[in-house]
C-alpha cells in the first residue's frame, strides 16, 4: 500500500477508534496496523492530536500553514534589511551606481533581478539594456549607411541601445 498524508479529521478519527481498541485489550502495535499506520505514526498522533476534536485538529493545521508563512515573510523581510544595510556602504544616485547595486545583491545574496532592482529602486528594463561604447556607435552608424532607406545619423542623435537576448 503507498503512503498516504492523513487530514487531522481522519487523524482524529483514527484515534478516536484506536481508544476503543485499546480499551478492549489490543496492545498498541496490533491497534496501529488495523488503523494502517506504524506504531511510531500512532505514537507521534497520539502526541500531537490526542484528545482534541476534528474542528480543533484542522484549526491546528489551518494555524501551522499560516505560522510557516508568517515565517517565510519575516525571513524576506530580513534579508530585505541586511540588502539594505550593504546598499547604504555604497553610492546609488545615479543609475550606473544602481545598476552595479543590483548586480552585487545578486551575485551576493543569490537573488532575483525583480527582486535586487525592487530594493535598489532600478527599472528593470534598464538591466537589461546595454549601453554601447562611442566605438560601438560609430561601427553601426557605418553599417547602417550602406543600408538601403536608411539615413546616417549625426552624432548629436542618440543611437538606440540594443536589448540583451
Amino acid at each position: 500500500m503507498g503512503r498516504h498524508r492523513h487530514t487531522p479529521a481522519e487523524i482524529v478519527e483514527k484515534l478516536r477508534r484506536a481508544e476503543t481498541l485499546l480499551a478492549a485489550g489490543d496492545t498498541v502495535s496490533a491497534v496501529a496496523t488495523s488503523l494502517g499506520v506504524s506504531s511510531a505514526t500512532f505514537h507521534r498522533w497520539r502526541g500531537h492530536y490526542g484528545g482534541i476534536k476534528a474542528d480543533d485538529a484542522r484549526r491546528l493545521a489551518e494555524l501551522e500553514l499560516e505560522n510557516r508563512d508568517l515565517k517565510n515573510v519575516l525571513a524576506n523581510q530580513c534579508l530585505d534589511i541586511l540588502m539594505l544595510r550593504q546598499l547604504a556602504q555604497q553610492p546609488t544616485t545615479t543609475p550606473q551606481q544602481r545598476s552595479v547595486a543590483v548586480r552585487s545583491l545578486r551575485d551576493g545574496f543569490g537573488i532575483s533581478e525583480r527582486r535586487a532592482c525592487t530594493v535598489v529602486g532600478q527599472p528593470r528594463s534598464s538591466e537589461r539594456r546595454m549601453s554601447l561604447s562611442v566605438a560601438e556607435r560609430t561601427d553601426l552608424a557605418e553599417q547602417l549607411v550602406g543600408v538601403p532607406g536608411i539615413a546616417a545619423r549625426t552624432e548629436a542623435t542618440p543611437v538606440p541601445q540594443q536589448r540583451l537576448a
